[in-house]
């Protein structure tokens, strides 16, 4: 799984070519964190949380004191094991694949950003293959920079911006997913 999420966000990488063209900077690393996911369906809301920990890559360039940041992620298989309607019952993990674009300012060591993100996420339930759903959302957070590392501390918010139903029938989810990140990246200049 991890392997097909590394192909993915290389894929990502290599599409978006003209970016890369002009990066300053390319990043790769990996990040971690803690999940709270809020599940909503009709008159019912569940929380649910566990941890999570992915892949990063970067394209990063400037324009004076403000940063681009166009950024890919593959994140494992997190679990959602709660939600339940009337009708059905949402039981499964969650497998995030994000990219974004940050905005942030790079005059010193540390680089506050802001960024927006969408993604293609994979709902897994135990009943069923699974099926995919468009995520949106955004970013807040600060990397510090050393030498050629980057560590970053985020909080990353993101719901589905497509019907999730579960595999039995009847109703549809709403998810709300924050995760606060640790991320730290190797990155070379260009």
């Amino acid at each position: 799984m991890l392997a097909r999420a590394a192909l993915l966000l290389l894929g990502g990488s290599l599409f978006c070519a003209p970016v890369l063209a002009r990066a300053a900077e390319l990043g790769a690393g990996l990040e971690g964190g803690a999940t709270a996911t809020l599940l909503s369906s009709g008159s019912t809301t569940t929380n649910a949380g566990s941890g999570t920990a992915g892949l990063l890559l970067e394209q990063r360039t400037d324009a004076g004191p403000v940063e681009f940041t166009l950024w890919e992620d593959a994140q494992l298989a997190y679990r959602i094991d709660a939600g339940c309607s009337v009708y059905s019952c949402l039981h499964g993990s969650l497998v995030p694949v994000d990219a974004g674009l940050r905005l942030g300012w790079g005059q010193s060591r540390v680089h506050p950003y802001l960024g927006f993100l969408a993604g293609y996420d994979v709902l897994r339930q135990s009943s069923s293959l699974g099926q995919s759903f468009v995520a949106v959302g955004g970013d807040l957070g600060a990397d510090v920079s050393l030498l050629f590392l980057r560590i970053g501390l985020e909080v990353r918010v993101f719901t589905n911006a497509t019907s999730v139903a579960p595999a039995s029938e009847g109703g549809s989810f709403g998810i709300l997913v924050i995760q606060p990140l640790l991320s730290v990246r190797g990155e070379l200049r260009l």
